[in-house]
């Protein structure tokens, strides 16, 4: 089965050394599970020539926000509502969540409580089962679009992850994202994020979250359609 990567940012390049590309992290979440991988950088308005060059498809998280009036942003909400309407399995991650319910008739809104950084407990809607997620944002959905589904929450953000009849996924949360990144990322945004950067973030390890747990169920997701 083919992923096709919607690359909506790009790794710091103080940090591509250590950390790599952008994309590898997505990759490297999902590379137990046997799929094919083409990436494309959309930010640089490189898209696919059609929704059929991938099996399914993920969007990426972005340090742009879903209202701001860049032509690749345009043409992405236009892409997401033809995957729908071809009901074409998606996913997106944090901006990728984001720009979903905006392009299917959502709202997307700056945090009240601004910045939220570091790990924090998603609660399953249905079950009531508890993650530790690593997550990296200033907006998020205030309004669902019509037909999504809340499949878990957190104190500071009610829609955090999202299901849209059984074709599309979306995770505010970063599960590509690993401790060791975002430490080192801290520094570059100290001054835009101070005083929202958790010093839990510092002591967080891998093995205190679920990170792969969701990359184990973005995987599921997506094999779900190879069988059809």
């Amino acid at each position: 089965m083919r992923i096709g990567i919607l690359k909506a940012d790009e790794t710091p390049n103080e940090l591509v050394a250590v950390h790599g590309r952008y994309e590898d992290f997505y990759i490297k979440l999902l590379s137990p599970y046997d799929f094919e991988f083409a990436v494309y950088p959309i930010l640089h308005g490189i898209f696919p020539r059609s929704v059929d060059e991938a099996n399914g498809w993920l969007i990426t998280g972005s340090r742009h926000s879903v209202w701001e009036d860049e032509p690749w942003i345009i043409r992405l909400k236009d892409f997401i509502r033809e995957l729908n309407g071809r009901g074409t399995p998606l996913v997106g991650i944090c901006f990728g969540h984001q720009v979903t319910a905006s392009a299917l008739g959502g709202k997307v809104e700056r945090s009240k409580e601004g910045w939220n950084v570091g790990p924090v407990a998603y609660k399953r809607a249905l079950t009531g089962k508890v993650q530790n997620v690593l997550v990296w944002h200033q907006d998020q959905i205030t309004v669902c679009p019509p037909g999504a589904k809340i499949l878990a929450s957190s104190a500071s953000c009610q829609n955090a992850i999202l299901q849209y009849g059984e074709t599309i996924k979306t995770f505010q949360c970063h599960p590509e994202l690993s401790p060791a990144f975002m430490r080192d990322l801290l520094p570059l945004y100290a001054e835009e994020l101070h005083p929202a950067g958790r010093p839990e973030i510092l002591n967080a390890s891998e093995g205190s979250l679920q990170g792969l747990e969701l990359g184990e169920e973005i995987a599921t997701f997506f094999r779900a359609f190879q069988q059809r």
